[in-house]
């Protein structure tokens, strides 16, 4: 599973794989943030193909 970051641009800003160092952390912090998608993430985790899952969206204020 690879997080790809996108700002306001076409091309990712930033991209890490699930087993980075960090990652767990950066998951905890970005799950408390307005616009996280828990219920994508829980959908990405359980995808055995390749597919895209828009975890965040700073726009939105869901959860």
């Amino acid at each position: 599973m690879l997080f790809y970051l996108f700002a306001n641009t076409p091309d990712p800003v930033g991209v890490f794989p699930l087993e980075a160092t960090g990652c767990q952390d950066f998951l905890a912090w970005l799950g408390k943030r307005p616009g996280f998608r828990e219920k994508q993430v829980i959908s990405a985790m359980g995808s055995t193909s390749v597919a895209e899952f828009e975890i965040f969206n700073s726009s939105e204020n869901v959860r």
